[in-house]
């Protein structure tokens, strides 16, 4: 089974407006470092995987909002 990510960010909670664009997302296939992971395990044996998300500055609303969620799909 592998899991497909994918991030959403939104200036507001209340509308309901989750958008990807410009957004990017990196996981260990792309270098982010999985040392020290929460229950102490390799990478190879944990059930945590660390990601990184970033956004350029230009998308946070002028009042400085901005919230960020992840959804994970599993397939089987």
């Amino acid at each position: 089974a592998t899991n497909v990510y994918t991030a959403e960010y939104s200036t507001d909670l209340t509308s309901g407006n989750w958008l990807t664009e410009a957004l990017t997302l990196k996981s260990s296939e792309q270098g982010v470092d999985q040392t020290n992971l929460p229950d102490g395990k390799d990478f190879t044996q944990s059930f945590y995987e660390r990601m990184e998300a970033t956004l350029p500055i230009s998308k946070v609303s002028p009042s400085g909002g901005l919230f960020l969620r992840i959804r994970v799909e599993r397939n089987e």
